[in-house]
Parts: structure tokens; sequence; C-alpha cells
């Protein structure tokens, strides 16, 4: 997962300077379900657990800046899935429980945004 960040620096009122960083997060996604199947279609719920297994580091060359990230975050999960013929559809909504840099600290104080974080997956898989 690929998010972009972009910081401004209003100290110097008359040297105002902007820094854009890409965080890159590889994670595994592991969400648990529980739901009912009718006919071709499943419907079903539950949470996801994402362990975090690298990141980098974004804004190093700015002072009083840290990053306090879990390795596991939490969220939740609507599933539909249809089977149409050998073609398997899966639709799924990720809602996590954290916001979007909810790990970010300017000088020991927590700097996360109030967007959440969320996703829509889709998956295809065709058996034979």
């Amino acid at each position: 997962m690929k998010t972009r960040f972009r910081a401004d620096n209003y100290i110097d009122l008359e040297n105002i300077t902007s820094t854009e960083n890409t965080k890159i997060t590889k994670s595994i996604d592991v969400p648990i379900i529980a739901g009912v199947r009718l006919d071709k279609f499943k419907l079903g719920v539950g949470p996801t657990f994402s362990f975090i297994l690298a990141d980098n580091k974004i804004f190093l060359d700015t002072e009083y800046f840290e990053e306090r990230r879990s390795r596991v975050e939490t969220g939740f999960g609507f599933h539909l899935g249809v089977l149409l013929y050998r073609m398997h559809i899966d639709l799924s909504y990720q809602y996590r429980f954290n916001q979007v840099g909810d790990y970010l600290y300017w000088r020991k104080s927590h700097q996360g945004f109030s967007q959440p974080v969320r996703f829509l997956d889709l998956g295809l898989a065709l058996m034979f």
C-alpha cells in the first residue's frame, strides 16, 4: 500500500518549504469471516487483522518528527461473493479502526489525521 504525505513548514514565514514523502507498507491481511450462503451468493462479516511486514520511515530530515507504528492493525470487513459457472467473484469493503497517520508524532504529540482507512477489494478466481 502506498500513502503520500506532504508537510509544509511555516516556521520561517519568509521561506515556507514543502516536503513530500511516500509511505510504502507491505502487510498480510487476515480476515475472519462468518456469514451465510444462499445458492450461488455468499454474505459475510468479520474482523480483519493486518500484520505489518515492512514499511519505510518518512520525513527523516524533519526535526522532532517520529513514527510509533504498531505491527498489527485491526478492522472490520463486509464481504459479498457470487459463483458464476466457474468464475468466483468476491467484493469486500474493509474498514480499519485506526485513522490515517495514527502513528505520526511531532514533538511527542500525536498528529494523526481524522480520515479513516477504508478499502474496497475485488477478487476474481477461475475454478477448473
